[in-house]
């Protein structure tokens, strides 16, 4: 299994030429499906459908935007879906945007793409114990 690194663009590490570097920001001349449309602090732009009082209100309104979205929005499951299995692959992850070191809706992907990596392991794991049961038993 890879890891994920979620990383500022304005940093000093620039990991903007591995292989699976993937921007999930908001821009005017390039924006993700995986975009935060949500900011915080008052400080919206016209890239922004929502402003909220602080980032952790932001952040949460993000992983709601995140559940619906993922399944019902045809590029966005496909963004998610392209990185997951580059990840699941056991590629080392990045995922690019202007927030770091500060908590970010990158913290969010990365945690979902955690997850669903858990979940199909599990899921895989008690299919091939079902199977061994059901060959003993035969």
């Amino acid at each position: 299994m890879g890891k994920i690194t979620v990383w500022n663009s304005n940093s000093n590490e620039d990991y903007s030429s591995e292989p699976y570097n993937f921007y999930i920001g908001r821009s005017k001349s390039m924006s993700s499906p995986l975009a935060n449309p949500y900011t915080h602090a008052g400080k919206r732009s016209s890239l922004t459908k929502l402003t909220f009082p602080t980032r952790e209100m932001c952040l949460d309104a993000y992983e709601l935007y995140f559940d619906k979205m993922y399944g019902s929005d045809e590029d966005f499951t496909r963004e998610f879906d392209r990185i997951y299995d580059a990840y699941k692959n056991g590629n080392d992850i990045y995922l690019q945007c202007f927030c770091k070191p500060l908590p970010c809706h990158g913290d969010i992907i990365a945690r979902k793409l955690q997850e669903r990596l858990i979940r199909e392991s599990k899921g895989a794991k008690a299919k091939k114990e079902e199977k061994k049961a059901i060959s003993i038993f035969w």
